[in-house]
């Protein structure tokens, strides 16, 4: 009998199925029919889940967003227009920066006070395989000038009507700068050195940051971090940010074990009266702070 590449297809295929299923399986399939149903809502997708990704790679900050305040491109306080322009079309709810790879060498203070005064350091993507050939490697792209900083992305995200979402060196600084981050963002006005130094770099008041990433990826070019050396940050660090910003704060990250599948997740949602973390795979701890 000579059977055809269907035929053997179909076959192998069934034998497969029939050893992977314990329960007897129907040698004859029934019709099936599917309905979708456009107008029946199932619930509320959160629309941070479509947020949008800045990180200083090739040209994305220089000068793609940042052109600076004395460019002759048109720009709002030193951002290209054309972008904020684009962007408040799309309304991005929330925006990830710096990075990615880059946050992982990222010092964030190297980014505050005045432009003249500001670090330049190697980028992190320096000797990247990925870069193209002919790509520019000379400037911004291999130098990091710290032009464009914290402040400097949060009144960015402000023009376009975004939430910020600040992403936090674990891997080469310690969790003390990711407390100190916060406090530069989120104290009152004139109440800490830190939020002086906001001042000068000309937002008096607080931003209000409520997204934290707890490191950029807990493998990989991320460091290997355990669940609980994230955590433990995820916590002093969250919990310090709600009693800054008084309400609701949300920070992330997820674990990738050796033996694992995918990655694990790890959430920590700050609320007043308590703090909440979740660990892999599921337990929960409840650390109550005083954030009333």
């Amino acid at each position: 009998m000579t059977k055809t590449r269907r035929d053997f297809v179909r076959g192998a295929a069934a034998a497969g199925l029939a050893a992977a299923w314990p329960f007897p399986v129907a040698r004859r399939s029934a019709d099936a029919t599917f309905q979708v149903m456009l107008d029946e809502p199932i619930g509320t997708i959160a629309p941070e889940l479509h947020g949008h990704f800045v990180e200083h790679l090739g040209g994305v900050v220089y000068d793609g967003i940042w052109v600076g305040r004395g460019s002759r491109i048109p720009n709002v306080n030193g951002v290209r227009r054309s972008l904020i322009d684009a962007l408040k079309r799309i309304r991005p709810p929330v925006i990830r920066w710096p990075g990615g790879c880059f946050a992982d060498q990222y010092d964030w203070r190297d980014g505050t006070g005045p432009r003249a005064d500001r670090p330049t350091r190697t980028n992190f993507w320096v000797d990247a395989s990925e870069w193209p050939k002919a790509a520019r490697k000379d400037g911004p792209q291999r130098y990091e000038p710290n032009q464009f900083g914290t402040a400097d992305f949060a009144r960015f995200c402000g023009e376009v009507g975004a939430a910020p979402y600040l992403v936090v060196n674990l891997r080469s600084l310690p969790a003390q700068e990711f407390w100190r981050w916060i406090e530069y963002t989120n104290s009152p006005a004139g109440s800490t050195t830190l939020a002086r130094r906001r001042a000068a770099d000309g937002a008096p008041a607080p931003f209000g940051v409520r997204f934290w990433g707890v490191g950029n990826e807990s493998w990989g070019c991320g460091g290997n971090f355990a669940p609980e050396v994230s955590a433990r940050a995820g916590v002093l660090g969250t919990a310090r940010a709600a009693v800054l910003n008084a309400g609701d704060v949300h920070a992330h990250n997820s674990f990738a074990e050796p033996n694992a599948v995918g990655p694990r997740p790890m959430v920590v949602a700050a609320r007043p009266g308590g703090l909440i973390v979740v660990l892999p795979p599921a337990s929960v701890v409840r650390v109550e702070c005083g954030l009333g």
